[in-house]
């Protein structure tokens, strides 16, 4: 309920006590380059790489210094958004995750999506070796397993470069950004509740639950819900926070497999993965299905919640939506999210598949149980849960609910974009979208920065403004 009851965008993100502030501030009138919304993932590396560009950057981030050490307890545990009306639970992922960029044909799908080659995988491979490379410099281990944080890898950084002063990169915390400034379908700033900024273009990366809630309440997305809930409309974008996606998991509890599945070996096709802390024993992942879903077996995190196994359907067919309860910035989304049958039945073949190779790796699971699979396998699914990972509320494309295009602006809106989770238009095929949101932010720097240089190409040719100009 707690968790509930929080603003999205505010849960799990948390900054360099250096540069922290309270509450309540007023900036300086000043037109910044670009307003990048949300220190996590996608936020921190999207400033920082336009910061280190010498674009002038603010950072706003709904999370308190005084929050800070709740944020980072709750990046351990579950988290948990409460739908008020039907008080289904969707938990939320923190910015700190497992850094895998997926298969190639997960970023073709993307590349279909937005008639843009540079969204396919070999296009994007150079984007996330920088990542990888910039998480590896900085001490935080990187590659299949490891757990990375943004914040320490990017933002900190940037902080430092920037200087004292913070010419280049303004990092303001305690800032829950209410709505978006427009004026002819065009962005040119953010309000908060004590003040307001403005800048040549704006980035959402709230997150795919708070990156919908902002465009919504700033009347940007379906007619109909702005309507229902008095917001003047900007623009008419139906896709805003439909197709939600996400992984589904189910739990395999020792009593399952006869009791506790210790792995003795593991097959070729199998692979480790460690956690973030490097203390806790190794997880075992099979492919199940043809590759659809994963099989995690071993001790760590599972064994402290009481579960033998778990298996990952990577790429389900469910879908769901997020929508505004209150024009209150501060009241939670209603979100919805339903397993779909087909995902359910596709999940039941893959449980079986599991029991089945869970028992072979392990000594204590009993004949018995094993005779038991189907029905043991049916009553399991009926369990089934989203993972945390959710994504594509405001997806990319050129369909009719697509969002943003393959530059991430937004379709019929000018002055912003989106970078974060809620762009990929389709789930991956890893066991964290970390490294996808990575390759997004490092995309979208890239976007911009190429904006600036061919607005001050076509000013120093022609006479021409650059785009960013307010006159």
């Amino acid at each position: 309920l707690f968790c509930g009851s929080m603003a999205i965008g505010s849960i799990g993100r948390w900054l360099s006590p250096v540069r922290q502030t309270i509450p309540s501030f007023t900036l300086p009138k000043r037109i910044y380059d670009h307003i990048v919304v949300g220190a996590g993932s996608a936020g921190c590396v999207v400033a920082s790489r336009l910061a280190e560009q010498g674009s002038h950057v603010l950072l706003l981030e709904a999370m308190t210094l005084e929050n800070a050490r709740l944020g980072r307890m709750l990046q351990i545990c579950d988290r948990l958004f409460l739908d008020a009306e039907t008080h289904s639970r969707l938990p939320r992922n923190s910015g700190q995750g497992v850094f895998e960029l997926g298969l190639p044909d997960d970023y073709a799908d993307w590349a279909a999506a937005t008639q843009d080659s540079s969204w396919h995988y070999r296009a994007l491979r150079p984007h996330f070796d920088r990542g990888q490379e910039r998480l590896r410099r900085q001490g935080a281990r990187t590659g299949l397993g490891s757990c990375v944080s943004t914040r320490s890898a990017y933002l900190q950084r940037a902080i430092l470069a920037s200087g004292a002063d913070g010419q280049r990169l303004e990092v303001q915390s305690g800032v829950r950004v209410d709505r978006l400034l427009a004026k002819d379908r065009r962005v040119t700033g953010v309000q908060w509740e004590n003040g307001e900024a403005t800048a040549g273009e704006v980035v959402l990366c709230a997150g795919t639950l708070g990156s919908a809630r902002l465009l919504l309440l700033s009347g940007i997305g379906p007619i109909m819900q702005l309507h229902a809930h008095g917001i003047t409309p900007v623009f008419d974008l139906p896709g805003v926070g439909r197709n939600l996606q996400d992984q589904v998991v189910v739990n395999i509890p020792p009593q399952a497999v006869g009791g506790r599945c210790e792995v003795d070996t593991v097959s070729h096709h199998s692979w480790r993965y460690r956690s973030w802390n490097g203390e806790e024993p190794a997880t075992h992942h099979l492919p199940l299905q043809s590759g659809r879903m994963l099989l995690e077996l071993g001790g760590g995190f599972l064994q402290q919640q009481g579960v033998a196994a778990r298996i990952r359907l990577l790429k389900p067919q469910s879908r769901g939506t997020v929508e505004l309860e209150s024009v209150d910035p501060s009241h939670p989304l209603c979100v919805r999210f339903e397993i779909s049958d087909a995902d359910r039945c596709t999940l039941a073949l893959g449980v079986a598949e599991a029991l089945s190779a869970a028992s072979q790796y392990s000594s204590a699971c009993s004949g018995s149980a094993k005779n038991k699979v189907p029905a043991i396998a049916q009553a399991l699914v009926n369990d089934a849960k989203s993972a945390g990972h959710p994504v594509a509320t405001c997806a990319m494309g050129t369909e009719a609910e697509a969002v943003v295009d393959g530059s991430l602006r937004l379709h019929g809106v000018r002055g912003l974009r989106v970078a974060d989770a809620s762009v990929i238009p389709q789930a991956i095929a890893a066991k964290e979208p970390l490294g996808s949101v990575v390759v997004v932010a490092e995309r979208a720097a890239e976007l911009l920065m190429s904006t600036i240089a061919a607005s001050e190409a076509s000013f120093m040719q022609f006479g021409r403004p650059p785009v960013f100009s307010h006159t």
